[in-house]
């Protein structure tokens, strides 16, 4: 798997996802938004029944990478 960087780097998230799973990790750090989310989510997705943010590990020595994960419902 190549990790590309975003080329159209944003705040808080870019163009092609760029810095997503960074982004939801702040989110979730906001307990009460992060329920939200959730509880949205829940409603919206039908199979859905968590997410979270994985430590993929280094692309180099400085940068860490991280990916989402969701939780399917049906496979718990």
């Amino acid at each position: 798997m190549a990790v590309v960087p975003d080329a159209q780097v944003r705040e808080p998230i870019g163009l092609s996802g760029g810095r997503l799973a960074s982004a939801v990790r702040e989110l979730m750090d906001d307990h009460e938004a992060g329920a939200k989310v959730l509880e949205e989510l829940k409603v919206a997705v039908g199979w859905f029944a968590g997410f979270g943010v994985a430590e993929l590990g280094q692309a180099n020595k400085e940068v860490l990478k991280h990916g989402l994960m969701f939780i399917d419902r049906f496979f718990c």
